[in-house]
């Protein structure tokens, strides 16, 4: 399932960037290697942002999931496939139909039975309390790599 179509390129991007003299051209110069394409959601982007902030390796944007015999498991909004992570941010949308709530449990059931830890996060995660967004996800990484 494709996400939402840009609303610019990286070209475009670039070019505004480098079209003259702006305020703040420097914050929008750091802001702007910080750019990845695919990602779905503000939110992810934010989750994503705060682990790198953290220190930790970068996770995969909507990282297609597949089982040894190739069957899709699902997409994952951001996820460290080397050790089996997925992170899910859960926003309000998914627990606004029963069809969408369901398909989100029957997702998350597939990735488990196939040995991919989940990684729950929401809004409180990402705005009031990302220390515990970082511990998480930091502990998720520690136990994968011992069981290796």
């Amino acid at each position: 399932m494709p996400g939402p179509p840009p609303l610019a390129t990286l070209d475009q991007l670039r070019a505004a960037l480098d079209a003259g003299r702006r305020p703040g051209v420097g914050a929008l110069r750091d802001a702007f290697g910080r750019i990845r394409t695919g990602s779905w959601s503000r939110l992810e982007t934010w989750v994503r942002l705060i682990l790198i902030d953290a220190g930790l390796p970068e996770p995969e944007l909507n990282f297609d999931a597949y089982d040894a015999a190739g069957r899709f498991l699902g997409c994952i909004d951001l996820a460290y496939p080397d050790l089996k992570i997925a992170i899910e941010y859960e926003g309000e949308h998914h627990w606004m139909t029963a069809e969408q709530f369901q398909r989100d449990i029957d997702r998350l059931n597939r990735l488990v039975e196939d040995g991919w830890r989940i990684v729950r996060l929401t809004k409180r995660h990402v705005f009031n309390d990302p220390a515990e967004l970082i511990r998480r996800v930091s502990m998720a990484r520690a136990q994968r790599a011992t069981a290796r």
